[in-house]
């Protein structure tokens, strides 16, 4: 049998036996074993990466040049993905694909993005990580209430009625004021 396939530079073609086939489950076969996508070797390679601290400086830099020259980024070079804290955002993913921190030294997941969210400049990828977390089923771990919270807003609680003095009872205040609304109810 003849196989033809279209790879980068142009069509192709073979003479293979039955004998030859790569067979796929579901009984099907093909002649030409598919290449994986690119991202497939480039998050192997970024898992390979990394540190117990995130990624490892020196292979980040090649793996965030490659990635500038795969993808079109807008006005991108390696320098803009580290103002945009790609790396932390590609970390932070694949802890939700995973199910556990990736490049972190975070406990669980809910520590992961509430990290990864606590810096401000990382707010534009809220509805990205959402919609990332509802297709990894991790959706769930969004809606956690975290006992951090709850600790502090009652140790705030305790500290104000333990100390009359205004400041002190001001700095508790503000830091319970500065804690998102749904925590300051529990």
């Amino acid at each position: 049998m003849r196989a033809f396939w279209l790879d980068g530079d142009g069509w192709h073609a073979k003479l293979v036996t039955i004998s030859d086939l790569n067979w796929i489950e579901g009984g099907r076969a093909n002649a030409v074993p598919s290449r994986p996508p690119w991202h497939h070797d480039f998050l192997s390679r970024w898992r390979g990466a990394l540190g117990g601290k995130g990624t490892k400086w020196k292979e980040r830099e090649i793996l965030f040049g490659e990635l500038v020259a795969k993808v079109a980024i807008r006005g991108g070079d390696v320098n803009e993905l580290h103002a945009r804290d790609v790396d932390a955002l590609i970390n932070c993913m694949l802890s939700l694909v995973d199910g556990r921190p990736v490049g972190s030294r975070q406990q669980n997941l809910v520590e992961v993005l509430n990290s990864f969210l606590n810096v401000e400049r990382r707010q534009r990828y809220v509805r990205l990580i959402r919609t990332f977390a509802q297709l990894t089923n991790r959706d769930a771990v969004l809606e956690t209430r975290s006992p951090k919270h709850t600790q502090c807003r009652k140790t705030i609680a305790k500290a104000c009625q333990e100390r009359s003095c205004w400041r002190c009872s001001r700095r508790y205040s503000l830091q319970l004021d500065a804690m998102p609304a749904a925590y300051r109810s529990a």
